[in-house]
Formats: structure tokens, sequence, C-alpha cells
């Protein structure tokens, strides 16, 4: 009989490819996945996969109903943990950790893998605080928690008391890795960006740096809205205000194995992050963003903040370009530089191609968590 993995995911694992990527492994390793999830209202479908099953909700807005939806998805969580007797629970995020908590006393091991740490902004509010008690509580009791990023690993620890938590990059699947790019034409430049649309990732000075480049510099962004603001059509509006839009396109989230074929055709992968954000998530993104790492397994060459990390990891290897996302000119000058070198951009692709396939792929990521599901799967 196989064993079985309950994965418990409040919010919806298809924005969260390191989510999807490991029921894919445990499914090939022989294991029973059952992955018990929110849906959100983008409903962006998961290719379909043996060995994985999905328990869903519906979305819910905010609100007072939004809380009992809550209870609800914790309450639900606990009863299919005991009715369908999982050998370890996978919490996949802090909404997560009250349920993952109670499933603890059905007998179930219970793994803790934080993707996105609490908004700080947030932290006052009563259901913050409530929440914030059980993600303390459980990363003490887990059998082991499971952190994207060194330094989110070591805040983490020291929020929360919990010892040694691993770290787990958020890398691609080796089989999503594209094949070899043909040489890149000197008169063209293709930039591309995919994931939640807002100022942190894609700021409008983006759209200015492009309208001062030659028409042969194109953007194109593939993502969503989040938290109820209308970013991508602020981009739209950012466009036509500068004569732009016939070279900008803005198109709404698509199932992964579209936006990697569309990924596989441009140059240039937008990978920007705050300089001067008070967001944890946000400083300390090296690593914890997969998006880097997709466009890498593409051939793309990386367009990056230069901050430290980043730089370490991506600039220094021979991966990416680092600009100050905050300059347009900044943004500009690094841009043209790509215009300018089409076969060094090909090579730093295919360089970050290779090393997707020989290092920075989940399979080999996740390899220490796997091992330790395994060590207890015949127990």
């Amino acid at each position: 009989m196989k064993p079985r993995i309950l994965y418990l995911q409040y919010s919806d694992p298809a924005v969260y490819p390191p989510i999807v990527h490991g029921t894919r492994i445990l499914a090939d390793a022989g294991w029973d996945v059952l992955l018990f999830h929110g849906q959100s209202p983008r409903n962006i479908p998961m290719r379909p996969k043996e060995g994985v099953r999905h328990v869903t909700i519906p979305a819910c807005g905010p609100g007072l109903f939004q809380k009992a939806h809550f209870l609800w998805f914790t309450v639900r969580a606990a009863l299919l943990c005991a009715w369908t007797h999982p050998l370890w629970v996978y919490a996949s995020d802090p909404m997560a950790t009250p349920a993952a908590l109670l499933c603890r006393l059905t007998g179930a091991r219970v793994l803790y893998h934080e993707h996105d740490a609490p908004d700080a902004t947030a932290a006052r509010s009563v259901f913050a605080k409530f929440l914030s008690g059980f993600r303390r509580t459980l990363a003490r009791r887990a059998d082991f928690c499971v952190l994207p990023n060194a330094e989110r690993a070591r805040i983490f620890s020291s929020e929360t008391g919990c010892a040694d938590p691993l770290v787990v990059w958020n890398c691609p699947e080796r089989y999503e890795v594209g094949a070899p790019r043909v040489p890149l034409a000197a008169d063209s430049l293709k930039v591309f960006y995919h994931g939640s649309l807002g100022p942190a990732c894609v700021p409008i000075a983006v759209l200015d740096a492009i309208a001062s480049l030659p028409e042969a510099v194109t953007f194109c962004a593939l993502g969503y809205d989040t938290g109820g603001r209308t970013y991508s059509e602020e981009l739209k509006k950012r466009s036509r205000e500068l004569g732009i839009s016939a070279r900008v396109e803005i198109l709404d989230a698509a199932a992964r194995e579209e936006f990697l074929v569309l990924c596989g055709r441009c140059d240039v992968g937008l990978s920007l992050m705050p300089v001067d954000d008070g967001n944890v998530n946000h400083r300390h993104m090296a690593g914890a963003s997969n998006k880097a790492f997709e466009y890498l397994g593409r051939g793309l060459a990386l367009l990056v903040s230069d901050l430290p990390d980043w730089r370490r990891s991506f600039v220094d290897g021979g991966y990416a370009v680092a600009c100050d996302p905050r300059s347009a000119e900044s943004v500009a000058t690094a841009l043209r530089w790509c215009l300018d070198h089409p076969a060094e951009v090909r090579v730093m692709g295919e360089r970050g191609r290779r090393k997707v396939i020989d290092d920075w792929n989940y399979e080999n990521t996740f390899a220490p968590v796997l091992a330790r599901l395994e060590a207890r799967r015949d127990r």
C-alpha cells in the first residue's frame, strides 16, 4: 500500500509552483498525494498528475464571511486527515498552521513549508496575532520546517524558536527546461515577466525605460493582479501615455505550460525586487523567487535588482545584469547593454539553462525533504 501525504494550502497552489513540483516528485516516488486547497478567482489550471488528487474549496473574498470560510477549511482539513490517515501532513502556508496542529492529534507527522512569511504590516490585527501564535507553535512542534532562502530561515528561527530549518530553493523541474536557443538577432530584444503584477515586481520605471529605447525592445507581462488592485490597468494606461502600447503586452495569467512556451520566445527575464522595501519576502527573495530559475531554464538572461544577494547568486555567476529598479535610466542602461550584446545575452541564458539542468532544479533542491519523508515511509 502506498504511503499517503496530505498537503494543506489555504490559498491556490497554482500560483506556488514549488507546491506543484513537490507533489509531482512525491507521486513519482510512489506516494499517494492528496492536495486539499483553496481556489482563487483566477482559477489557473494545473497540469494533471497520476497519483495526485485534489480536494478544493471555492474562493472567498475578504470580510467576516472569510473568517467562517477559514474555520471551515481548518475543520474540514482535520476531518480529512482523520478519515484518510496520512503518514505525513504537509502544511504549506501560515493559514494552514491551525489545521496542521489539529492533524498532529491524529498521529500524523507534520512538515511546515513556509513560502511566504506573514505580512508584518498586518501583524497588529487580532486575526494576525491569532495566526502568529499558531505559526510559532507549529514551527516548534513540526517534525521539521522548510524555508526558501537562508536569510528567511534565520529570521524564521529567531521568530519562532524552530531549530535548523531546511532551505529549499524554488527551482523548476528538469522536464520544464527548454532546448538550446538559436542565436539572438542583433536588432531585437524581447523582455518578459510573469507572476503577480504590482509595483514591487514590475515598477513603472520599466515602461519608462522601454519608451527611451529603440522600437526593437518590447515587453510582455503575463500575470495577475493581487489584493484587489488593478495594477495591470495602470501599466496599460502608462503604456498609452508613453506611446508604446504596440510594444507592450499585458496578458492574463495562463496555465504553466503556456507561459513556459511564451517565455521561451523571449530574451531577457525581468526578476526585480524593491531595494528599499520593508517586506521580508521582498528583501530575501534570491532563491525564493521561482521566476528567475524558470527564465534561466528557458535560456533567458536575467535583469535583476542590484542587491547583494541577487548579485552574488546571479550576476557574479554570469547569468544576469543588474539595475536599480527605481530608476528608468538604470533600467534602460541595462537593457541597452543587452540589445547591443546579443551574443553575450545568449551565452548568459545558455549558461543558466545548463545550471538548471545540473543543479538549480527542484528534484535536486527538494531531495533533502524527500529523504526525510522517505525515512519514515515504512515505520
